[in-house]
Parts: C-alpha cells; sequence; structure tokens
C-alpha cells in the first residue's frame, strides 16, 4: 500500500467519529464499534481467503487515527481461520473484538464451528474479546428453531466462562412481533447481551427519519427487557444498489445517517454501545442476489474512504451542555 493511499485510509473509521471528538467523549465503557468483513475483490467466504497480513493491515487501518472506535465484530471462526486471524489482529491493534461464531442450517457445520471456538480458546486464547457472538439473525433466516440455538448459546458459554455470551437479532423478534416466535423470553434468559440489528433501509424508512428509528426500536426492547444490557450490533446506509420505496442509497444519505447516529448515540441523553455497519465494502455479497448487500461499507473496496467526515464540523452540544 502507498504512502498515499495509507494516509486516506486512515480517514476511514476516525474521520466518522472525530466528527464528534471535539464536542462529545464517549461513556466509559461505552462501545464504539465498527462490523468488519475482511473480504477484498475476488476473495469471499470459503476462499480465496484474506490473508494475516491483510486483516493485519486492515485493523491498523480502522485504528490507526484513534479516534473514538474501541471495538470491532466479526461473524465467523472457521472460514478462512477468519476467529485467529481476526482475534490475533486486534490485539495488535489495541482494539476488543466481539467475536462471532457462524451458524447455519448445517448442522454438522455448526459443530465443528463450535469445535473450532474451543480450538482458538484452548492454543490462541481469549484475551481481548469482550464478547461472544452465537449466530447471527439465525431465527430470522429460519436456520435453527429456538431451542436449538439456546442449545448452542449455553454450549458456547461451558467454552468461555467469564466471557459474555449473546446471539443477534433484528429488534421484532426481541419483542415477540415475528409469528414464529412469540415468545422471546428463553432466549433473552440465555444471553448476557441483547444484540440488536436495526436497518432503516431494509424497512423501507426514509432517511430524515432512519435515525429516530433506529433509537425508537432499541428504546423499545430496552423498555421490555429492563434487567438485560441492549447494544445495536449493526445499523447503517448502504452507498448504491436498489431502492426500498423512500429508503435510498447514496452517498450523502449514508453520511447523513452515520454523523446523525453517532453524534446522538454518543452526546444524547440515550447513549447507546454500537456496531455500525459496516467497515468496508464486500463485491462478493452482490452475488447474493441484490447489488446493495455489496455497499454498506464506509469504505470502498480498494481501502479509499468514501466520505471526509471531518469537513462536516463537529457535532452540536448534547442537550442541557
Amino acid at each position: 500500500m502507498t504512502f498515499r493511499r495509507r494516509v486516506f485510509t486512515r480517514l476511514l473509521v476516525s474521520a466518522t467519529l472525530l466528527v464528534v471528538a471535539s464536542m462529545a467523549r464517549a461513556t466509559p465503557g461505552q462501545v464504539i464499534g465498527l462490523d468488519y468483513g475482511p473480504f477484498r475483490d475476488g476473495q469471499r467466504p470459503g476462499g480465496p481467503c484474506p490473508s494475516q497480513q491483510q486483516v493485519a493491515e486492515d485493523l491498523q487501518i480502522l485504528t490507526s487515527a484513534l479516534g473514538l472506535l474501541n471495538s470491532v465484530r466479526s461473524y465467523g471462526v472457521l472460514d478462512c481461520d477468519l476467529g485467529e486471524k481476526i482475534l490475533v489482529a486486534t490485539r495488535t491493534a489495541g482494539l476488543t473484538l466481539a467475536l462471532g461464531t457462524w451458524l447455519s442450517a448445517d448442522r454438522a457445520t455448526n459443530r465443528t464451528e463450535i469445535e473450532g471456538l474451543r480450538r482458538l480458546a484452548s492454543t490462541t486464547g481469549l484475551s481481548g474479546v469482550l464478547g461472544i457472538v452465537v449466530g447471527s439473525e439465525v431465527l430470522l433466516r429460519g436456520d435453527l428453531p429456538m431451542a436449538e440455538l439456546i442449545q448452542a448459546i449455553q454450549e458456547v458459554r461451558t467454552i468461555v466462562p467469564g466471557i459474555p455470551v449473546a446471539t443477534v437479532e433484528p429488534w421484532h423478534i426481541w419483542l415477540g412481533l415475528d409469528g414464529r416466535y412469540p415468545n422471546p423470553t428463553p432466549l433473552i434468559e440465555a444471553v448476557d447481551v441483547i444484540a440488536v440489528n436495526v436497518h432503516p433501509y431494509w424497512e423501507g424508512v426514509c432517511i430524515g427519519q432512519a435515525v429516530d428509528f433506529v433509537f425508537d426500536r432499541v428504546g423499545r426492547v430496552q423498555i421490555a427487557h429492563p434487567g438485560k444490557l441492549v447494544a445495536v450490533s449493526e445499523t447503517g446506509w448502504p452507498t448504491s444498489g436498489e431502492s426500498r420505496g423512500c429508503a435510498v442509497p447514496s452517498l450523502l444519505n449514508q453520511s447523513r445517517f452515520l454523523v446523525e447516529f453517532v453524534c446522538r448515540a454518543i452526546t444524547g441523553p440515550n447513549r447507546l454501545h454500537f456496531y455500525l455497519f459496516s467497515a468496508f465494502d464486500e463485491r462478493w455479497k452482490a452475488a447474493l442476489g441484490l447489488e446493495v448487500e455489496a455497499h454498506w461499507g464506509l469504505s470502498n473496496p480498494d481501502r479509499t474512504p468514501k466520505h471526509d467526515f471531518a469537513a462536516l464540523g463537529p457535532c452540536p452540544p448534547a442537550p442541557g451542555t
């Protein structure tokens, strides 16, 4: 990577977060993170795979300018050995990791993934791991019944004593609004953290109401389950692809969403633990059937940033300051 590209790439995360840095400080212990998919052009799950050097370079890029970023979230352990690669890189970069353990409808693969987590815990160790995320939108996809998901969560808990365990689902599942899962109580009792995905774009929400939508849905989950920490595991806005009603992907809309959300999450009265979706565009996702899937990154696939957030100025003062 050339020096010029490295300098610009370092703006990727810190540019967003530096917008708020001069006017706000994160609550002590607040998680301010990015969802991280490491696949570059020509790479994809199953291979070709990112190298350890490429993952390390990405994580250094994400933290080199410091800002307020303190964590990343990954999605799987065994595919391309990403559990170990990302864990090693986050330690070097001084970031914590929400370590993903991928679950699907393939029960044999799920067993292999959990055993991979067990080996990772015993060989590399889990220092620097903020929590283990067992599955991502497993119930939404209908991959496993709730009872099997809970069983996997409970097994993982025995592998990682002392580390919080979570699973990720959209807000409506945590509220029992999906007719397939009207009673989420057993799942809520099984996790330490309620990890909520809230994507206004996918629900056809106009950009002007998008941040209000996120805070409203997270607030509903908090009210419904006051005994649990609620964290935003994914939220963001795409820059290209198909529109969904008045939810239009664009660079302008992404920058508006990110600045408004980050400012409110850090300076507002209801501060959140959150992961923005996502660090980099990943072209392989277009093959999933929708072009928009490939365009959620704050950066292009070549690691050049999409925005100069610093030019937008700082957040306004929080109410009462």
